[in-house]
């Protein structure tokens, strides 16, 4: 099953921005924080759900060749 991910951005009248991350676990949460921070400005807070605990799920991909 796929997990859906989505970014949602909070705009304070004072301009401050919050942004809550949905459906990304472990450490690319964290990755998609430092990126959003880097382009929004100084990270202020950080509170990890529960889905950063989460184990990261690992994808494999097999391939085969086959001769025509």
């Amino acid at each position: 099953m796929v997990r859906r991910e989505e970014i949602e951005l909070l705009i304070s009248p004072e301009g401050e921005v919050k942004f809550v991350i949905r459906g990304i676990v472990g450490s690319g949460c964290e990755q998609v924080a430092k990126n959003l921070a880097k382009d929004l400005g100084e990270l202020r807070d950080w509170v990890k759900t529960t889905e950063y605990y989460q184990l990261e799920e690992k994808r494999t991909i097999h391939s085969r060749k086959t001769d025509k």
